[in-house]
């Protein structure tokens, strides 16, 4: 039987400043990181970070590929180029992160609130933001194929040139402050200003 280490915010701040880079399926629940700077061949894979505070700090190109985000709190921070394939965000809440270029591919990010967050370029295939609120973020050129936006609220967000091919947006509600130019909407054609 496989069973998760758990570890509080100092003993994986100590074992990741004595070298240890592999923390994949450890349970880090609730743990608070505040101003660190973790370097981009850090696997947290498949690890719990539910309940988690990250705040000011940079996490580019980590491995979060199936993690556990649930209800994480993360503010100012770094996540460019991050894996975070199939991870669960549902209920978190991300004020002011950079998810540029990241691959969030099948994610589920289930009543999440994005603010002011760039995910410019990033790779949301398949990913499930239904009910998800988003407003002030940059998603421009990306990827949002067969993406669910159901019952999403989308307020002051750039989608420009952005590929939202078979994507679903039943019941969401879209302000007037979306932009939509040049980006590929559901139905596979470009969107046309009227």
């Amino acid at each position: 039987m496989f069973l998760k280490l758990k570890m509080d915010t100092q003993e994986f701040l100590d074992r990741y400043h004595a070298g240890r880079r592999d923390f994949q399926g450890v349970d880090l629940e609730g743990i608070e990181l505040v101003n660190v700077w973790l370097d981009d061949d850090l696997d947290l894979s498949l690890a719990n970070l539910s309940n988690v505070a990250i705040y000011e700090s940079k996490l580019s190109r980590v491995k979060l590929h199936r993690a556990n985000l649930q209800n994480a709190e993360i503010v100012e921070v770094d996540l460019s180029f991050a894996d975070l394939q199939q991870a669960d965000l549902t209920e978190a809440s991300l004020v002011s992160v950079a998810l540029s270029y990241a691959n969030l591919a099948f994610a589920k990010l289930v009543n999440v609130r994005l603010t002011e967050v760039s995910l410019f370029q990033a790779d949301l295939t398949s990913a499930n933001l239904s009910y998800a609120g988003l407003d002030g973020c940059d998603l421009r050129h990306s990827i949002l194929v067969e993406a669910n936006l159901a019952g999403s609220f989308l307020a002051h967000s750039n989608f420009a040139q952005a590929n939202l091919n078979l994507a679903t947006f039943e019941n969401a509600e879209i302000s007037q402050k979306v932009n939509f130019v040049q980006a590929i909407m559901p139905d596979g054609k470009k969107y046309e200003l009227k």
